[in-house]
């Protein structure tokens, strides 16, 4: 028997094979607003890590693969994107 034809969908990403959802586009520029705005604000953030350290400092420069992160009264630490679980802003 026959499938029912699909419906249309509502969802403003595009659909591949067997329709599933695309994901959305790499380059939306929201992580390089976000980066940048905290760069220049000199705002603290916390980052952390795939493997569950966490690490707190003000954002010094970056880049597309990696960030420069100056934690309080240590050296730089540069950080690789892909490690990197979640950053969040604090008070």
């Amino acid at each position: 028997m026959p499938r029912p034809p699909r419906k249309p969908s509502n969802d403003h990403y595009d659909r591949g094979q067997r329709g599933r959802r695309k994901p959305p586009p790499a380059d939306t520029d929201q992580e390089r607003r976000f980066l940048h705005g905290g760069m220049k604000s000199g705002h603290r953030l916390a980052v952390k890590m795939i493997d569950g350290s966490r690490v707190r400092g003000v954002i010094r420069k970056y880049s597309e693969d990696t960030i420069e992160l100056q934690p309080d009264d240590q050296p730089g630490l540069l950080l690789y994107k892909s490690q990197i679980r979640y950053i969040e802003e604090l008070d």
